[in-house]
């Protein structure tokens, strides 16, 4: 469903005018449905610290020869949050780029002449640092978490809030149609509370199973590939 569309089914669920419009609409109450939608998506948003999996986006650049590689608000321009652990990588020289580096240990690469295949980063002043410098045109690519949860309907244009009437939401909406319910009642001085259970229930859950998890074995570490001849499991018509 689309913006116009969740909040038509709203009014025809709580008994209330149904508009034709809602972003530009003069009507006060279609104003605030849209007021306190944008605050269920944040809520939303909010709630999973580790990320909704529909909110963990791509970034890329490509590197000039300097240690500062640009504002991470430009390089990942989506409502950034912070980068996945362990997902910068050198596309051109196929090498990982190791870090964070702590404060204490981005001072020693400044003071040493750091040379060598292998790259770290620094984030600072909500900037990319890279040691040792690089070349120019090199592509770097990491995975990070946004908060832009709205989508427009060209679908690559992310937002933050709803803002056209045909943006549509990138996670679960029936969990916009239970906030929205809660919120409204509490606005209008109804009781809310089952409500708010409802939706806190269903967050709970939609959040709970949102992504799939590692295997850990407590027994031995994890499965390493090693050199030697790799034969994988299947059918190889043999007679």
């Amino acid at each position: 469903m689309n913006l116009l569309t969740l909040v038509q089914t709203f009014c025809q669920r709580t008994g209330i005018n149904v508009p034709t419009q809602v972003v530009g609409s003069t009507d006060p109450q279609v104003i605030q449905l849209l007021a306190l939608l944008n605050e269920v998506v944040e809520d939303i948003v909010d709630r999973k610290q580790d990320g909704w999996q529909e909110l963990q986006l791509e970034a890329t650049f490509t590197t000039v020869a300097a240690e500062i590689q640009g504002s991470l608000t430009t390089i990942a321009p989506f409502g950034f949050v912070s980068i996945i652990n362990d997902t910068i990588y050198n596309r051109s020289q196929r090498l990982q780029a190791f870090g964070p580096l702590t404060p204490q240990e981005y001072q020693y690469q400044k003071s040493v002449v750091a040379t060598g295949p292998f790259y770290q980063y620094r984030l600072q002043n909500n900037q990319i640092h890279l040691f040792p410098v690089p070349p120019a045109g090199e592509t770097y690519a990491f995975e990070y978490l946004s908060t832009y949860a709205v989508v427009a309907v060209d679908g690559t244009t992310f937002k933050a809030y709803f803002s056209a009437d045909t943006d549509t939401f990138r996670l679960d909406e029936r969990l916009l149609l239970r906030g929205l319910r809660w919120k409204w009642k509490k606005e209008k001085g109804l009781e809310y509370d089952e409500e708010f259970r409802e939706f806190e229930d269903r967050l709970a859950n939609a959040s709970g199973r949102n992504k799939t998890n590692t295997l850990i074995n407590m027994a031995q570490g994890q499965p390493q590939i090693k050199p030697g001849v790799f034969i994988p499991s299947g059918n190889w018509n043999l007679p």
